[in-house]
């Protein structure tokens, strides 16, 4: 039996899975339909070009790696994805004939029902070895024994086939799990350094990146926390991080879902308040200061309040402006007395 067109297809299916990774960028949530629609149609295109270089067991009868991206596919997404995966494969392997249509068949519906009764076994048990998947090539091509000849061809071919198979299976799985694994781990970082890890705010990072995306009827309105040194050296950092952290927690709780709140600086943080009017953003902003005021902080026996600057419809100015602008406005409310809010008056503050 000649081996060569098999390790082609192997090599080959390493580069398909490796470009279905490529897309895993595009469609990475596989709970939506265009996402799952992709997975389908990249298994479904990978099982026909493995078709095109098979190997020729005897005349109408080949063997190739075809159902390795189904396999897959019944694993990751469940047996009715894989079917749809291998209607163009059944409909390419009618076309091509031969005493091995039956073969493929059944080759193919076995295929399928294994592996869904290895993810149904996954689900109920947890991770299994990742020897178990040679048990989905484990009937795969017993539909030989329908065609002339089939023991003999079975004989010669089972161990070789399904062992080939069943690791081609183990090493799409260990490329989808890794490049997967690294683009989770990948996320995690970027947030990480885009979050200001006390808070869990956006830094300063976060909002240089979200500065030119910046809309009309966006307000940024800055706040600082009064007397935040002398709570420091009075009650020490630990009270002051537990003070910035429940400030943080008031901050989500009155801001709406589509605001973006950052910390900027020590005790310093800025707000964006998004698709809203000026009149409704001072009120935000007022609420704002009036639950911090309110709110009793643990080990500190006097109110804690905050200082806060608005700039209303941020976009109108250069990235560099508008923070100049709404940090003369906190300033402003600095030396107003604190604990109050004042609005940014661009022509005035300039």
């Amino acid at each position: 039996m000649e081996f060569y067109p098999l390790i082609f297809n192997f090599c080959l299916l390493v580069t398909l899975t490796y470009a279905a990774c490529l897309l895993y960028n595009a469609f990475p949530n596989l709970e939506q339909r265009r996402a799952r629609l992709a997975h389908i149609g990249g298994a479904a295109l990978a099982s026909v070009l493995l078709m095109l270089s098979p190997i020729q067991l005897a005349p109408g009868i080949i063997a190739d790696l075809r159902t390795v991206p189904l396999a897959a596919t019944a694993l990751i997404l469940g047996p009715r994805a894989a079917l749809l995966a291998a209607l163009p494969v059944l409909t390419y392997r009618l076309i091509l004939g031969g005493n091995g249509v039956i073969v493929a068949v059944l080759s193919i519906a076995s295929v399928i029902v294994m592996a869904a009764l290895l993810r149904h076994a996954r689900r109920r048990r947890g991770q299994l070895p990742w020897w178990s998947v040679a048990i989905i090539f484990s009937v795969h091509n017993l539909g030989l024994l329908l065609v002339p000849h089939g023991p003999e061809l079975l004989l010669r071919s089972y161990l070789p086939i399904n062992l080939t198979n069943a690791l081609s299976l183990v090493v799409v799985l260990h490329m989808l799990y890794t490049f997967q694994r690294m683009r989770e781990l990948t996320q995690m970082y970027r947030e990480q350094a885009a979050t200001d890890a006390l808070t869990g705010l956006g830094n300063r990072r976060q909002l240089q990146h979200d500065q030119p995306h910046f809309k009309a009827h966006d307000h940024l309105l800055a706040l600082d926390i009064d007397h935040f040194k002398r709570i420091n050296d009075t009650f020490g950092h630990g009270v002051g991080d537990e003070v910035l952290s429940t400030l943080a927690h008031l901050m989500r709780a009155s801001l709406h879902p589509a605001d973006r709140a950052y910390r900027v600086g020590g005790e310093e943080f800025l707000v964006l308040l998004r698709n809203t009017n000026a009149a409704q953003a001072e009120k935000v902003a007022e609420r704002l200061r009036r639950a911090v005021e309110a709110h009793t902080f643990i080990n500190i026996p006097f109110p804690v309040t905050v200082s806060l600057g608005l700039l209303q419809d941020v976009h109108r100015f250069e990235a560099s402006r508008q923070l100049e602008l709404v940090d003369q406005a906190l300033y402003a409310a600095k030396r107003s007395g604190r604990n109050r809010l004042v609005i940014a008056e661009p022509p005035a503050l300039s």
